[in-house]
């Protein structure tokens, strides 16, 4: 098993029983609740930056580098462990930036990230991306840092192990 950081509180998140909607569908239905995680606003992510994480900082990162939407809540998760372990975090995404500082590019700017908005020039958004991504850890690279690059959501094979635990977690309470 791969190492991982201990991030998330060591008890469970609750398991909430949806009495409206198990009537209505004539089941019993739960929902997992992540959303209350007591770090950085909550979110699924964590379970992922649990992994992502140590592994940069075994890399010796000095700066974390992932991407997103505008508002995303994985680089608002990114941004708030960085920042916890010292790690500076630059977060890229293809969009206009509306003028208003809000919602989780506030957060973002809170947790001392660094929100790099890429003009949607009308190509494909991952071309786009990439393209920005290379530009953005070039020029940390030309600084001297240390970069470690998550990709969007966390979602890789190491990012993945998280939701394994998830899987241990709620079969576990689901007994």
């Amino acid at each position: 098993m791969k190492p991982k950081l201990s991030i998330l509180d060591p008890n469970p998140t609750p398991l909430q029983y949806l009495s409206g909607l198990s009537q209505e569908l004539f089941r019993e239905i739960y929902i997992k609740r992540d959303d209350l995680t007591p770090f950085g606003g909550g979110g699924n992510k964590l379970r992922k930056l649990e992994y992502l994480m140590i592994e940069a900082l075994n890399s010796q990162a000095t700066t974390i580098v992932t991407v997103g939407g505008p508002q995303t809540n994985h680089g608002r998760l990114t941004a708030a462990v960085a920042a916890k372990f010292g790690l500076k975090c630059i977060i890229v995404a293809v969009g206009d930036s509306d003028g208003e500082l809000s919602g989780n590019l506030l957060l973002d700017g809170i947790f001392g990230a660094r929100v790099v908005l890429k003009h949607d020039d009308g190509r494909d958004q991952d071309v786009q991306l990439e393209e920005t991504v290379k530009k953005v850890m070039a020029a940390e690279l030309k600084k001297g840092e240390q970069v470690y690059f998550i990709p969007m959501g966390g979602s890789d094979t190491t990012g993945m192990l998280g939701y394994m635990d998830c899987a241990r977690e709620l079969d576990a309470q689901a007994k």
